[in-house]
């Protein structure tokens, strides 16, 4: 944390802090696209693949833990941004927020309402709406339909489900609207995703 938010030059004048910084990472759950989770499941692949020279697992421990430092930064920087004069109140709205989105993220294979997802935050629908899209860049409802969406893409990748076994694990009701929305998300067809091996096409 301290070498990534301390300049160079200061860094030199004093190698070694004063004192030990502790950085208040939030607990929360994170989508499967997560770019701290695709590095520990690569660390760990590579873990599985054999033995590990002592410079590459340096390299891959601190690549980690500075997308993690990034990460909290950027959190930072959303959260500073949130209407609340005192620092306190912006912290808790933030807390209030992930436990919205946590819900979210683990009601991808169910019917979801806005009202639920807001219950769980403690927060009134208009606030944890326009909150959320201040800290997150978009909508509830846009984060929802692009978890459940990627996570459709997965499932075809990895798993012998059928089409329709697929929408319905992902909590879409209607066949022809989830293959409808998956062509406009990734220009595919769900079929010709799972055919082709196409790789994810992000707007």
């Amino acid at each position: 944390m301290r070498v990534t938010t301390t300049p160079t030059g200061a860094l030199l004048d004093t190698p070694q802090p004063g004192r030990q910084l502790s950085v208040p990472f939030a607990e929360r759950l994170e989508p499967g696209d997560d770019r701290v989770m695709t590095l520990v499941r690569n660390l760990n692949a590579r873990i599985e693949s054999g033995p590990m020279m002592r410079s590459e697992w340096d390299e891959r421990f601190l690549h980690t833990g500075l997308s993690l430092i990034w990460e909290h930064q950027n959190a930072a920087a959303a959260v500073a941004k949130l209407p609340a004069t005192r620092a306190a109140t912006r912290n808790e709205l933030y807390r209030r927020l992930l436990r919205g989105r946590d819900f979210l993220l683990s009601s991808l294979d169910a019917r979801v309402r806005l009202k639920e997802a807001t219950r769980e935050a403690c927060l009134s629908p208009y606030h944890f709406h326009r909150a959320f899209r201040q800290v997150f860049g978009e909508t509830p409802h846009g984060f929802l339909l692009r978890q459940r969406l990627g996570r459709a893409a997965s499932l075809l990748r990895h798993r012998d489900l059928s089409v329709t076994d697929v929408c319905l694990e992902t909590g879409f009701e209607s066949l022809p609207s989830f293959s409808t929305l998956f062509r406009r998300h990734f220009g595919v067809a769900p079929r010709d995703y799972r055919r082709t091996g196409s790789q994810r096409i992000s707007r």
